[in-house]
C-alpha cells in the first residue's frame, strides 16, 4: 500500500511539472549593421566574465522534441497546404536536428552557456541568422584579442553554431504551432456562428491581421490586404528555413555558408 501511495504521488508531481515547467524562451536582440558589428561584437566579448565551470544542459533534447512535435502537427491534412514551402525542407532540418551537441556540454561555460555558444549567438543574431564568414572571422578575433579560445573550444566551433540554428528552428516552429491554433480559432469561429462580439477569443485577436485574413478565407470574403498579411508571415518562414539548407563537408556533415577557412572543422 506504501508503494502505491509513493507512486501516485511521484506521478502526482511528474504531472504537475510537466503541465508548469518553465517555458524556454528566445531572446531578441536587434540586426547590426557592419560597422556597428566592428564596435559591438568586440564590446560583447569584452563584456563576458571568465569562463568558471563545465559540464552543462543545453537542453538540446528540448528544442529536438519541440522541432519532431511541430513537424508532425504541420503534415496535418488541414496545415499541410499553409507550410508547404516548410515541410520541402524537412528532411534536411531533420538531419540537423540528429545531430549530436554533447560535446558542447563540457566546453568552458558562462552562467550556465558555453563561451562560444553565446560567441555563436551574438554573431548569427545580429545578422539575421544570416552566415557571414566575415562576421564570424571578426567576432573570433576579438575573442582572441581578449582571452584566447582554448583548442577544444576551436574544435566545437561548427557545431556552436549548428545548435543556434538548432534552436531558432525549434522556436520558430513553435510559432508555426501557434499559427496553427489560431488558424483552428478562426475556423470554430466562423464555421460555428460565434457571436463575435460576445466571444473572448475572438475579442482578444480582432485586431490581428493574420487572424482575420484565416477568417476571412473561411468564410470566402479573403480581402486583398487579408491575402497580403498571410503571404508575408509564409514567405518569412520559407525565408528563414531555406537558409538551413547548409552545404555538406567532405565527411558529410553540416557546415556553416562562409566557414572560416583556418578553424579546423571536425564531424
Amino acid at each position: 500500500m506504501a508503494y502505491l501511495i509513493a507512486g501516485v504521488v511521484v506521478a502526482l508531481f511528474l504531472a504537475l511539472y510537466l503541465v508548469y515547467k518553465p517555458k524556454i524562451r528566445e531572446e531578441y536582440s536587434r540586426v547590426l549593421s557592419n560597422d556597428e558589428y566592428l564596435d559591438l561584437s568586440y564590446n560583447f566579448v569584452k563584456s563576458m566574465s571568465l569562463p568558471k565551470n563545465k559540464g552543462v544542459d543545453l537542453h538540446v533534447d528540448y528544442f529536438v522534441s519541440a522541432i519532431k512535435s511541430s513537424l508532425r502537427m504541420l503534415k496535418t491534412k488541414r496545415f499541410k497546404a499553409k507550410f508547404d514551402n516548410v515541410l520541402k525542407l524537412e528532411g534536411a532540418i531533420r538531419s540537423l536536428a540528429k545531430r549530436d551537441f554533447s560535446e558542447l556540454n563540457g566546453l568552458l561555460s558562462i552562467d550556465g552557456t558555453p563561451r562560444i555558444v553565446r560567441i555563436a549567438e551574438f554573431c548569427l543574431k545580429s545578422n539575421d541568422f544570416k552566415f557571414s564568414g566575415e562576421r564570424i572571422a571578426t567576432i573570433i578575433n576579438n575573442q582572441n584579442r581578449v582571452r584566447t579560445l582554448s583548442f577544444d573550444e576551436i574544435l566545437a566551433f561548427d557545431k556552436a553554431f549548428l545548435f543556434v540554428i538548432v534552436k531558432k528552428i525549434a522556436f520558430l516552429f513553435e510559432e508555426c504551432k501557434a499559427i496553427c491554433k489560431m488558424m483552428d480559432l478562426a475556423k470554430k469561429c466562423t464555421k460555428n456562428k460565434v457571436d463575435f462580439e460576445n466571444n473572448k477569443n475572438f475579442k482578444a485577436l480582432k485586431n490581428n491581421n493574420l487572424f482575420l485574413s484565416f477568417c476571412a478565407d473561411y468564410t470566402k470574403y479573403a480581402s486583398e490586404e487579408c491575402l497580403q498579411a498571410q503571404k508575408n508571415f509564409f514567405c518569412f518562414q520559407s525565408f528563414f528555413f531555406e537558409a538551413t539548407k547548409f552545404p555538406r563537408g567532405s565527411k558529410g556533415h553540416f557546415l556553416p555558408l562562409v566557414y572560416p577557412r583556418h578553424l579546423p572543422v571536425v564531424s
